[in-house]
């Protein structure tokens, strides 16, 4: 219950807390750095993951899953520049590596509008076209220019696969509102997509925002 996940959580935190106390006496350690890391950022504590992925990074600038995962925490922090720059270092070190990819196009989504975003959304479809979550990105680019026939199509594929792209859009949804909360309707477009993704119904009408 939620008193139980309370008490796993602060024992979580107080294993970070000791951990990252160790770690004064032992800066360079690698496999500390890494572990930490991971730890910081399953408690959300992003801020703290992005220091300690830079400090790991500085010793092992071709580990692509430290690119990746500094990528992730900048984003989660709305960091979206320099997550995409992560996540463009970690592509260039494995091109096939596919949560990468999502990070940066998760930000591309949220940087750009209309026919920009959709760009970046597409080619990044194509050059991995099994990727639900890439596919779900692709839905949203259509649905921004006004291509809502063809975001039905994809949203029926998800559907069938048995996809819940829920959770991806509602978090788009945030970054969006935080980036460009000028932008209403574009907010709302992926709300409308989230929603319709989780139902038979697909929304008819849809708002452009570019």
């Amino acid at each position: 219950g939620t008193l139980q996940q309370h008490k796993n959580k602060t024992k979580q935190e107080q294993y970070l807390a000791l951990g990252l106390k160790k770690l004064a006496d032992r800066p360079d350690d690698a496999k500390a750095l890494y572990e930490l890391a991971v730890q910081a950022a399953e408690l959300e504590q992003y801020a703290t993951a992005e220091q300690l992925w830079i400090r790991l990074l500085s010793q092992q600038p071709g580990l692509a899953k430290g690119w990746c995962n500094l990528g992730y925490v900048l984003l989660r922090q709305g960091k979206l520049r320099e997550s995409v720059n992560a996540s463009t270092h970690a592509l260039a070190i494995d091109p096939a590596f596919t949560d990468a990819l999502v990070n940066k196009t998760i930000c591309e989504t949220c940087l750009y509008t209309g026919d920009e975003a959709y760009r970046h959304a597409m080619q990044a479809q194509q050059y991995c076209p099994d990727s639900p979550a890439l596919l779900g990105l692709a839905v949203l680019a259509l649905y921004r220019i006004g291509n809502v026939t063809e975001g039905r199509q994809l949203l029926r594929q998800l559907r069938a696969a048995g996809t819940d792209c829920r959770e991806l859009f509602s978090g788009v949804r945030c970054i969006l509102l935080q980036q460009q909360g000028d932008c209403s309707e574009l907010a709302t477009v992926v709300q409308a997509i989230a929603d319709a993704s989780s139902s038979e119904a697909i929304a008819e009408s849809t708002s452009s925002c570019s």
